[in-house]
């Protein structure tokens, strides 16, 4: 934005000349300072409020009332920041200006009150700036070879991190070890104190760091369990430079596309898995994405996740080897969903399990891992890679990165020693696009349409001769008919759908892995299977049979939009009735690693009139229940009356009998409590955890 002009003397003195009155209506952009709005226009740069913290001690200070900013000629205002007293201009030439109150050594200069409110100078710093973060009291610049410089109050508030504890008054770099790529601050008006916080993210987008308040440190803290500048400010107040911060999606380019990708599926699919079923109310409408997994322990029970529109994620069902993710010591069945708080709020978009660990992926790259009873934490040995897929074996998994590699982390088997981000050997020119992964097998598809297969191959799952001496991360091309688009692995079986939508396979062909090929050798080179349509898209569950072995069932998408199912008992693809959805073929199972986290769309219901939850829960209360309630609900002298309640809620020093019509629309903690309770078939709701007089308080 050009502004209105003068010629000065000092031409790195820039001077205000208020004008009263605002001609343009409207606004291109404002920023919002401690007691002041910044407001640009094409006519210029507006003051409206106090510069001056005098206002609020004594009563001479000063309020413009929508003034201009006039400054040398041709100067344009890239960006703008404002503290809590101050305010700085980021120009065409990377250079900083900033005016206002600066006893403290926010303006990255000595100033005392008699220079005034209205003197912008320019600021020094050793390189061209490309952005400027103010905290309340203090002022950063980010410079163009990845440098952090700050000035101004250095306190227990604002840590600045530049090697001492004195105000600062021309700007120090900030000790860091890594270049920077941005930049924020934020601040809180807390009785005076006005406590500020700083983020910042290196240039590989890898490592993101905090301080400032309460910020003991030399250094920036190097936070490990975010993946995004905007969760370092959870809890705090959002910075303006991050108020419209847009979530870009996954660069197609390098993105894998599922099937769950590409098809947002009703909320009523939920209704396909018994697993779901007991879900609170007030949670299912707000889900927005699922998947279900078994272990290798149970033969019958299954696990599942969901995330929901505000992007938290619960764990529910099998918890055999803690694979929901819960940290501590969790009973081995959830049958509440439990939040899992470290994953919340990270853009998860893929959540897969082995037998012995679980791994999710998030939208920018970063890798989360659980095992046992402790919690998700990033990957340390995929920390450094940006990963777009993965899949897992019987206890290793597979991760794609965005250059095309693939990188192996686990144990294959039992014949080879445990591996960690150990990298396939491709030819050099081959790029991957896909993987998968078998119980003791890989496969890769690239760009150019081969496939490429590592690991165990004593089953014939590799689609070629194998030999124990072979090296298992080595991948060999397979023998295909024409080019592959699109591929799966089962237990010990690989599956390639051809461009021209034939589909083949090649494996073990009994027990585990029976391919539909129309005999029930075991298949060295892959063969073609017997479906007359053209296919156009396959997917592969791992489950566990009734008599305990892993099994895999195939499922594909025809051209004409069937859907066929096979495997186990089942010996040639079967035509399935009443799906519309690759994911429909798995209800009640095992869902296979590529359709992980299925998006639903939100059930379609009135808006309530209020924004509260427990207009969720209306529809659960029965007609009766709710006339009483319409009719000003239950007395508070009904609720010891046996006569009027239908739940008994166990206190520590005693009972209490009460009414679900009350308490469910009274608060949400009540609501879960009593549909944690009916999920364990019991009418009393355990509370002796609690307070009992903060419960009666509630009541």
């Amino acid at each position: 934005m050009e502004l209105s002009s003068e010629q000065y003397e000092n031409p790195d003195r820039v001077i205000l000349e208020f004008t009263s009155g605002l001609s343009a209506d409207y606004y291109d952009d404002v920023f919002c300072g401690g007691y002041s709005f910044i407001c640009v226009n094409s006519e210029g740069i507006w003051i409206k409020g106090w510069l001056d913290p005098a206002p609020h001690t004594m009563a001479n200070g000063y309020s413009y009332d929508y003034y201009r900013l006039t400054t040398k000629e041709g100067l344009v205002a890239k960006s703008i920041s404002c503290g809590a007293y101050h305010v700085a201009i980021l120009d065409q030439h990377n250079e900083v200006w900033t005016f206002g109150f600066g006893l403290t050594g926010q303006l990255g200069y000595h100033w005392s009150s008699g220079d005034g409110f209205e003197k912008p100078l320019k600021v020094f710093v050793p390189r061209p700036c490309i952005k400027v973060e103010c905290g309340a009291y203090t002022t950063l610049f980010l410079l163009d070879n990845g440098e952090v410089y700050g000035c101004g109050r250095n306190s227990e508030y604002d840590n600045l991190c530049v090697g001492t504890t004195e105000n600062v008054f021309k700007p120090a770099k900030v000790r860091f070890e890594d270049p920077i790529a941005d930049i924020a601050a934020s601040y809180l008006e807390d009785w005076g104190k006005w406590p500020t916080r700083f983020g910042a993210v290196s240039r590989d987008h890898r490592k993101y760091f905090v301080w400032g308040e309460n910020h003991p440190g030399e250094t920036p803290t190097w936070k490990t369990d975010i993946d995004n500048l905007f969760d370092i400010f959870v809890h705090f107040m959002t910075p303006h430079s991050l108020s419209d911060l847009d979530h870009e999606e996954p660069n197609e380019s390098v993105t894998i596309q599922s099937s769950a990708n590409l098809e947002i599926l009703p909320a009523t699919i939920l209704d396909k898995w018994s697993l779901f079923k007991g879900m609170p109310g007030y949670l299912r409408t707000r889900v927005q994405s699922f998947t279900v997994f078994g272990t290798g322990y149970n033969s019958h029970l299954l696990g599942g996740f969901v995330i929901t529109s505000d992007d938290d994620i619960f764990g529910v069902g099998i918890n055999d080897s803690k694979s929901l993710g819960v940290p501590g010591n969790n009973p081995n069945f959830a049958i509440y969903p439990n939040e899992i708080r470290s994953l919340a709020w990270k853009k998860i978009t893929r959540i897969v399990l082995n037998l012995v660990k679980g791994v999710a992926l998030t939208r920018s790259g970063l890798v989360y891992a659980w095992e046992g009873s402790q919690g998700p934490a990033i990957l340390d040995s995929m920390q450094d890679t940006q990963v777009i897929d993965l899949s897992a074996g019987a206890k290793f998994f597979l991760f794609l990165d965005a250059d095309g590699k693939v990188y192996f982390d686990g144990l294959m088997s039992s014949d080879y020693p445990e591996e960690e981000a150990k990298e396939i050997s491709l030819p050099e020119n081959e790029k991957a696009v896909q993987i998968a992964s078998g119980e003791w097998h890989g496969a890769v598809l690239t760009s150019a349409g081969d496939v490429y297969t590592f690991g165990h191959g004593i089953y014939s799952q590799l689609g070629y001769p194998w030999e124990s001496s072979d090296s298992p991360y080595e991948a060999r091309k397979v023998a295909l008919p024409g080019p592959c688009k699109k591929i799966a692995c089962g237990v010990c079986s690989t599956l390639f759908v051809m461009e021209n939508g034939d589909l083949y396979a090649c494996g073990l062909n009994k027990y585990a892995d029976v391919l539909g090929v129309g005999h029930g050798d075991t298949v060295l080179e892959p063969q073609k299977v017997k479906i007359a349509e053209p296919v156009v898209d396959v997917a592969v569950g791992i489950r566990n049979a009734s008599f305990g072995a892993r099994v895999s069932s195939f499922a594909v998408k025809t051209a004409s939009g069937n859907f066929y199912k096979w495997g186990s008992e089942v010996y040639e693809p079967k035509l399935l009735q009443g799906i519309s959805s690759l994911v429909e073929a798995f209800a009640d199972q095992e869902m296979p690693h590529s359709l992980s986290m299925v998006p639903i769309a939100p059930p379609i219901q009135p808006k309530p009139d209020s924004g509260e939850e427990e207009n969720d829960y209306l529809n659960e209360i029965s007609e009766e229940d709710l006339n009483r309630l319409k009719a000003g609900g239950i007395p508070y002298s009904d609720l010891g009356d046996p006569l009027f309640s239908d739940v008994t809620l166990k206190l520590s020093d005693g009972t209490q009998a009460a009414h679900k019509c009350f308490l469910v629309p009274k608060s949400k903690f009540f609501r879960e409590a009593i549909h944690k309770a009916e999920a364990d078939g019991s009418s009393d709701v355990d509370l002796t955890q609690y307070n009992p007089n903060a419960i009666r308080a509630l009541l």
